[in-house]
């Protein structure tokens, strides 16, 4: 069952929660991998789209110039090397 949503988002589970339960969504296990992942020393990167979210990682020492930012072209410019630059994924518990 999905997480309540309020008026101008969605409340996210604590991972707690998500183990307790075997249950959560895309955003919550995408937070949660991208937690691990930079719990790890990696750098996680957040995708964000309409309806879905997407975790991944950067597998060079290599960032964004911003921590947000809502420009997709800084993300499809890199993909024709992406998959030496970074990996992205569906988080799945």
């Amino acid at each position: 069952m999905p997480a309540s949503f309020g008026g101008a988002g969605q409340r996210v589970r604590l991972v707690d929660t998500l183990l307790a339960t075997s249950m959560g969504n895309c955003l919550d296990m995408s937070l949660l991998y991208a937690s691990c992942l930079e719990a790890m020393g990696l750098y996680p990167i957040l995708v964000l789209i309409k309806g879905h979210a997407f975790v991944g990682a950067w597998l060079v020492e290599d960032t964004f110039p911003d921590a947000v930012n809502d420009d997709p072209s800084l993300l499809t410019k890199e993909w024709p090397v992406g998959l030496t630059k970074f990996c992205l994924l569906k988080p799945l518990l």
